[in-house]
């Protein structure tokens, strides 16, 4: 009894209970990182929207491109919502993008298995960055803030037969630039990062945790604080 008490009291503040959260995205990582927080039963809801018709890849900074990505995601879930096609009707909407800029390139995700080989090769002769955004909706007013973290990440060459084994990966082609820090096969290349790792894997928690209190939510983002 006393440790579902525990229990109860880790997932209320001041007397109301945690909003519920869809995450608009298939990425596992994303899903983890919510988990992370203490989030473990987030709606996981991917839209499908035609990304590269989104932006001008040419001329368009990637903050702006990665906002405007998030933002179709979010028009999307609002008119599943509207029509009523959704379950139920979550507290918070949550969606987001990234991109990865290398050599005043944006790269998104990989395309083939000889694109993802070409981006791996690359990254040692310069710094990369990782563009991050999210957007959070408040379901029962329309309210929406979002914003863009970046990070920055120098690498050492990877040997050819790792980026062999990189590529070989279907999990490679789903991520922005072919980049799975995290990786334990990537990890030991990794020079430096100027930045968060739960920004370059495309969920920065500070970021998450501003805009939730940013929507009034500020006593579920002192608990996120105080349990991450």
């Amino acid at each position: 009894a006393a440790a579902a008490a525990a229990a109860a009291a880790a997932v209320v503040v001041h007397g109301a209970s945690r909003p519920s959260l869809l995450l608009a995205s298939r990425s596992p990582a994303r899903r983890d990182l919510l988990a992370e927080l203490g989030w473990h039963n987030v709606d996981m809801h991917a839209v499908d929207i035609d990304e590269k018709a989104i932006g001008d890849r040419s001329s368009q900074p990637p903050a702006e491109l990665v906002m405007a990505i998030a933002q179709a995601k979010l028009d999307a879930v609002q008119r599943e919502l509207d029509s009523g096609s959704l379950r139920s009707t979550p507290d918070v909407i949550i969606t987001g993008d990234q991109v990865v800029t290398h050599q005043n390139r944006i790269l998104e995700k990989p395309c083939s298995s000889d694109e993802a080989r070409l981006m791996l090769g690359a990254y040692h002769t310069s710094p990369c960055a990782t563009h991050s955004s999210l957007l959070l909706r408040r379901t029962r007013d329309g309210v929406t803030v979002g914003g863009v973290d970046v990070a920055k990440i120098w690498f050492r060459p990877i040997p050819p037969d790792v980026i062999e084994d990189l590529v070989g990966r279907e999990a490679t082609l789903q991520c922005a630039g072919g980049l799975m820090v995290e990786d334990e096969t990537v990890a030991p290349y990794v020079l430096d990062i100027q930045g968060n790792l739960d920004s370059v894997m495309g969920f920065p928690k500070d970021l998450f945790r501003r805009l939730l209190c940013d929507l009034g939510f500020s006593e579920h983002s002192e608990l996120l604080s105080s349990s991450s």
